[in-house]
């Protein structure tokens, strides 16, 4: 399933973007406001090794990026769904 950003859908790259996200692995394209945020946040575009560019902005004290259909793939793997006990 692919998910729908926050920040709307992956705009075409210049050439140099193209340069810089092949070699960086993220590139930054502006400060934009997502759906249900009070301010505009940096957002870049991030390359997924399994699901292509998405957009995202950084996450916690080390800046990281994630991608959110790799984070469901996770969890789904992880989910245990609950038996009735007898």
């Amino acid at each position: 399933m692919k998910h729908q950003s926050k920040f709307g859908e992956v705009p075409k790259l210049t050439l140099r973007q193209k340069i810089l996200l092949k070699i960086n692995g993220e590139v930054f394209i502006g400060y934009k406001q997502g759906i249900g945020d009070h301010g505009k946040v940096p957002v870049f575009v991030v390359h997924c090794s399994e699901h292509g560019n998405y957009l995202d902005t950084p996450h916690g004290w080390c800046n990281y990026f994630s991608c959110d259909e790799c984070f469901d793939e996770r969890i789904q793997k992880c989910h245990v769904p609950a038996t009735a006990s007898t």
